[in-house]
């Protein structure tokens, strides 16, 4: 059974230091060495899989509109750039078109303007609302860029769906998308085929024409032990986490450097018997030995399909 946040402090404060006036302290070491621990390498329990989608709708109401500022709130969040398309039960808001594409400056996580382009989108331009509409209104947004999940650490792998088959999506780089597209105007419509990451966004590249299945496979990082009922995700790493805490306690706060070396000399043991540990729980895993550069012959590709050519 996994340690909580207080008993790996009690256990720290009554069985390593000896002093009870670092509680804070220490509670701030433990996530030192949460951070410490997910730089190390990778565990399989924080491998995570999330389904979205490039195209979302949600409904907002009259009083969503705000004629004065010409600001709509959603409870969905709308990157700028983002084309969207209104309608409504009975009548959008006046300066809109039902049906029409337009696209979205964002205000915050659940407000948006309007713009009539996507170059005026980018300037800052909104369309002036001089009414609230009737009805219910409904806003679809067709996103070119979709959040990274939640505690996002790196992207292992991402997949459109459609009804058609399955694409991985090829990572670009930030500046090679840039030398490949460098105008906006050039950013066509269709299946996406590329992917490019930037900042909390990942940017999808060709923009999306339709409603596409996005399956994001990623690493994320260990949730920070925020109160005193925590445990860690990962199982079996309570004394890696006590000993990286040890470690930064002894060398940052109380300048014992030969401590601090002693802890980190174990928690470096204990990281590489818990990664051999994790590969020989996994007897299906066959590692060839590589043998330098080479090519894999047909056969080689023929009855192993993840051989590289």
């Amino acid at each position: 059974m996994s340690m909580t946040r207080v008993q790996m402090i009690s256990q720290i404060e009554d069985d390593i230091l000896h002093r009870d006036d670092k509680t804070s302290s220490v509670g701030y070491a433990l996530n030192w060495s949460l951070s410490r621990l997910d730089k190390s390498g990778t565990f399989q329990e924080l491998n995570m899989e999330e389904i979205t989608t490039t195209v979302i709708s949600t409904t907002f109401a009259t009083t969503d509109v705000a004629t004065a500022t010409n600001i709509i709130t959603v409870d969905i969040d709308i990157p700028t750039g983002t084309k969207i398309v209104f309608t409504s039960t009975t009548t959008v808001p006046a300066g809109l078109t039902a049906s029409t594409d337009y696209w979205a400056i964002r205000g915050s996580s659940t407000t948006i303007t309007v713009a009539s382009t996507y170059l005026l989108a980018w300037t800052g331009t909104a369309i002036s609302l001089t009414d609230t509409g009737t009805g219910t209104h409904t806003v679809t947004a067709y996103r070119e860029r979709i959040a990274k999940p939640d505690g996002c650490k790196f992207i292992q792998s991402i997949r459109l769906i459609d009804g058609s088959m399955s694409r991985k999506l090829e990572p670009v780089l930030p500046n090679e998308i840039d030398l490949a597209i460098p105008f906006a105007s050039g950013n066509s419509a269709g299946r996406p085929s590329h992917y490019c990451e930037w900042s909390d966004w990942l940017q999808l590249n060709v923009i999306p024409d339709a409603t596409y299945i996005i399956k994001i496979r990623y690493t994320k990082w260990q949730d920070a032990f925020d109160e005193d009922a925590d445990t860690a995700e990962v199982t079996g790493i309570d004394n890696m986490i006590i000993l990286g805490a040890c470690m930064y306690m002894w060398g940052t706060i109380l300048g014992e450097p030969e401590q601090a070396a002693m802890c980190e000399n174990q928690l470096n043991k204990e990281i590489y018997l818990y990664k051999r540990f994790i590969t020989n729980m996994k007897p299906d895993l066959v590692l060839k030995p590589s043998m330098g550069s080479h090519r894999q012959s047909a056969s080689d590709m023929q009855t192993n399909p993840f051989s590289n050519g």
